[in-house]
C-alpha cells in the first residue's frame, strides 16, 4: 500500500513539473504575428461573417479551403464555403453574431527551413442570434482551429477546423 502511494506521490509530481516546466510555443499577444492573425480573424468574422461583406471570404480563403464542422459536415471548396455562409447566416430571419471569447486566441507559427509559412490560430468563441430590438442571445459556444499559409506578404486560411459546439453553459 505505502509503495502505491509513493508511485502515486511520484506520478503526481513529476506530471506538476512538467506543466510547470513546459513552454508554449504560442506567440505573445503583442507580438506582429499575433496583431496579424487578430487582424484577419477580424476581416474574415468581424466583417465576413457578422457583417456579410463576403468579398473578404474571396480575398482571404485560399482556393484549395478546406472547413470541417462537427455539426455541419465537410466544405471542401472556396466557392461552397462562401455560398454557405451567404445562405446560412446572411440570408436568415435573424442575424448570427459571433465574438472570441476573450484570453482564448493563440496562434503558433508554423516554419520551413528557418522562414515563416504560416500559423495556426486556436480559440474558444461564442455565437449569438440579434434579433430587432432584442437583446442578443448567447446561442453557441464552440472552438476553432484555422490554418493560415503566408505567400509573400499575403495571407490565406487554408484549412479550418470548428468544433466542440454546445450550448452555453449558465
Amino acid at each position: 500500500m505505502k509503495k502505491k502511494f509513493t508511485i502515486v506521490c511520484c506520478l503526481l509530481m513529476f506530471m506538476t513539473f512538467d506543466k510547470a516546466s513546459a513552454q508554449s510555443n504560442a506567440v505573445a499577444e503583442d507580438s506582429a504575428l499575433f496583431q496579424i492573425m487578430a487582424e484577419l480573424d477580424h476581416r474574415i468574422f468581424g466583417l465576413g461573417f457578422n457583417d456579410c461583406k463576403l468579398d473578404e471570404f474571396e480575398q482571404l480563403i485560399d482556393d484549395d479551403f478546406e472547413f470541417y464542422h462537427d455539426g455541419g459536415g465537410m466544405t471542401l471548396s472556396k466557392q461552397d464555403f462562401i455560398d454557405s455562409i451567404d445562405k446560412n447566416i446572411c440570408h436568415i430571419d435573424y442575424k448570427p453574431y459571433r465574438e472570441i471569447v476573450p484570453g482564448t486566441m493563440k496562434v503558433y507559427p508554423l516554419y520551413q527551413n528557418g522562414e515563416l509559412y504560416g500559423a495556426l490560430k486556436i480559440l474558444d468563441h461564442n455565437f449569438y442570434a440579434l434579433r430587432d430590438n432584442a437583446k442578443p442571445q448567447l446561442t453557441t459556444q464552440a472552438k476553432l482551429t484555422a490554418l493560415w499559409i503566408k505567400t509573400g506578404d499575403s495571407w490565406k486560411m487554408k484549412r479550418s477546423f470548428s468544433f466542440d459546439h454546445h450550448k452555453p453553459i449558465d
